[in-house]
């Protein structure tokens, strides 16, 4: 299993376990929770009680929490300033591929990554 889903599988399962302890989650709630918690950690390999993997897959100080709320403003500085549309390429006999048009540096990209005509 790849690091980097574990490392995610791991936030998830900390994000979870918080959300149990800080009241975010009804104690009716609380047990379904904690079986997610075990049924997420074995479908991917991560065992949280397990000090030596969770040291390897730990992203602290970050949290789940704290790289979704970074994202969220960003996401809300930046907004939709970018923009892709289809246009043809020219290739021989126009096989009908596709690219798109760059709107942030205008030009049409195909596929390949090499400019084409517009």
């Amino acid at each position: 299993m790849a690091d980097k889903k574990q490392k995610l599988v791991l936030s998830i399962i900390e994000f979870l376990e918080t959300s149990v302890t800080d009241g975010s989650i009804k104690s009716d709630d609380k047990e379904g929770i904690e079986v997610a918690i075990q049924c997420i950690g074995e479908a991917f390999g991560v065992d949280p009680s397990n000090t030596e993997q969770k040291e390897k897959l730990s992203i602290k100080p970050a949290t789940l929490q704290s790289l979704f709320d970074v994202y969220l403003k960003t996401k809300d500085k930046v907004g939709a300033q970018v923009s892709f549309s289809l246009c043809p390429i020219d290739l021989p006999d126009n096989l009908g591929y596709q690219g798109y048009w760059d709107n942030r540096n205008p030009r049409c990209v195909n596929s390949f990554g090499t400019l084409c005509g517009r």
